[in-house]
């Protein structure tokens, strides 16, 4: 079913002119994660239609309509392109770094199976996005982030340089293993979103989280007293360092500068 998948992706996305297929190959990464939704009645979202003009872009949401005959298509992008709407398909002009235009969207057509962000691409845009519209994701899911390698380009807000110390979407995918794994999280971790994540996975400039609840599967009992003990001597090594753990956490550039600047003068 995936390399059938795949294969379709391929042939289709390439005879419609999908950069997805043309200019980045990313058929490898969808068949993957999203061949077992072919068939079923679903709602998919994608940000960034594509193109200035009236009648640019859509090249996407007809790969979609192709590959999921049973899905209602959903594209939002600043510019009209209501002349791309037909059957199944329909256009909307919703600004992406508009946290209440989003809502507004999500509440009125949602909740949705799938969203691609595929808009901007500037780092703010994209995680604007992503916590807007997660909660209006179906539980089990895909949120897919494309182009994600932006992050290390400042021209779309990112670095390289400062990579790790930024708030980008591939800071957000190496969080989101901790929102994997809040289960075995020892302390409450206020920085993190209080939606879940069953899984995240990352390709080449594309990135897939499954919302959901991850299978909890603990050998060792809370009875046992394992967990107060790890607590304990988590809090004797560490504690005293937790504020700055904490800033780190949510704002690392801010974090280093507290440190910084006394050392400087």
């Amino acid at each position: 079913m995936i390399e059938e998948f795949e294969r379709r992706f391929r042939a289709v996305g390439g005879q419609i002119g999908c950069d997805k297929v043309l200019a980045h190959s990313y058929e490898y990464g969808y068949a993957r994660h999203l061949a077992d939704l072919q068939g079923r009645s679903i709602k998919i979202l994608e940000i960034g239609v594509g193109g200035e003009n009236y009648a640019d872009g859509g090249q996407s949401l007809f790969l979609w309509k192709n590959l999921f005959p049973k899905a209602e298509i959903f594209g939002i992008d600043i510019y009209d392109k209501s002349q791309l709407n037909c059957d199944r398909v329909s256009t909307y002009i919703v600004d992406q770094s508009d946290v209440d235009s989003l809502t507004a969207f999500a509440q009125r057509y949602g909740p949705f199976d799938v969203i691609i962000d595929d808009g901007s691409h500037h780092r703010k845009d994209v995680l604007t996005s992503f916590f807007a519209l997660m909660p209006y994701l179906v539980n089990k899911g895909r949120y897919v982030i494309e182009d994600i390698s932006t992050s290390y380009w400042p021209s779309y807000g990112g670095s390289s340089i400062a990579n790790g110390f930024m708030d980008t979407p591939i800071d957000w995918v190496k969080r989101s293993v901790d929102i994997v794994h809040k289960h075995d999280i020892l302390f409450v971790q206020d920085h993190l979103p209080k939606w879940d994540l069953l899984s995240v996975a990352v390709y080449s400039g594309l990135a897939f989280f499954e919302k959901g609840a991850a299978r909890i599967l603990k050998n060792v009992p809370e009875s046992s007293g394992f967990y107060d003990n790890q607590r304990e001597t988590d809090r004797a090594r560490y504690e005293a360092y937790g504020d700055f753990f904490k800033g780190f956490s949510i704002d690392p550039l801010k974090a280093v500068n507290s440190i910084l600047n006394p050392l400087n003068g």
